[in-house]
């Protein structure tokens, strides 16, 4: 699951960049400034529908590997029966739910940069660089922070016992904030867009 998120986020980026970049790059996007549409209409129609198709499937690879994993455990174990591991089973997907919606928070702020990076560059190819550069980066950096913070909420006042109920809660300051940077990111896009120039 955890490399599937992993690869749902390069290929969020990859889509983030195609849903606007190509269209910038071979000038077929400015034929609808040419229509009775405003143009912040267009790409928030555009943000809107990729980043709800994205930011889902990513989010969603955590409940499905989940659900796919058990039954077919379920499947090949001779003495376990459904009802019988369904307990076990709902408390490890009320977990899975929580990480679904921290790591869909996270791939639309992913998906929120790199449609950003597709306004700013007309070249979709440097859009979809400068997408992984600024994932690698974000990994590198929030990654080591947040898995520090965790760490060390983790043992914190415990003589050197571990906490691993924390894994199960959802601080809502992370993704409050991250929902504010996806918003901003995207009144960037805005900006951005609003002044291309029909070439």
């Amino acid at each position: 699951s955890g490399f599937l998120i992993t690869a749902g986020l390069f290929l969020l980026a990859f889509f983030a960049v195609g849903s606007i970049g190509a269209e910038l790059d071979n000038r077929s996007m400015f034929f609808l400034f040419e229509r009775p549409v405003m143009r912040w209409h267009v790409l928030l129609f555009k943000y809107a529908v990729g980043a709800v198709q994205t930011t889902t499937c990513v989010g969603l690879s955590i409940l499905s590997t989940l659900a796919f994993v058990y039954f077919i455990m379920a499947a090949a174990a001779t003495n376990v029966t459904l009802a019988g591991s369904w307990g076990a089973f709902a408390k490890v997907a009320s977990n899975g739910v929580r990480g679904t919606v921290l790591t869909m928070v996270i791939g639309l702020m992913v998906y929120s940069a790199t449609f950003l990076f597709s306004v700013l560059f007309e070249k979709w190819w440097i859009a979809v660089i400068a997408g992984a550069v600024s994932l690698v980066g974000m990994f590198y950096y929030v990654g080591g922070y947040i898995f520090d913070w965790i760490i060390a909420a983790a043992t914190r006042d415990r003589g050197g016992a571990i906490d691993l109920s924390l894994y199960g809660r959802l601080d809502p300051l992370p993704i409050l904030i991250m929902l504010v940077v996806s918003t901003g990111l995207y009144f960037a896009a805005q900006y951005a867009f609003a002044r291309k120039e029909m070439k």
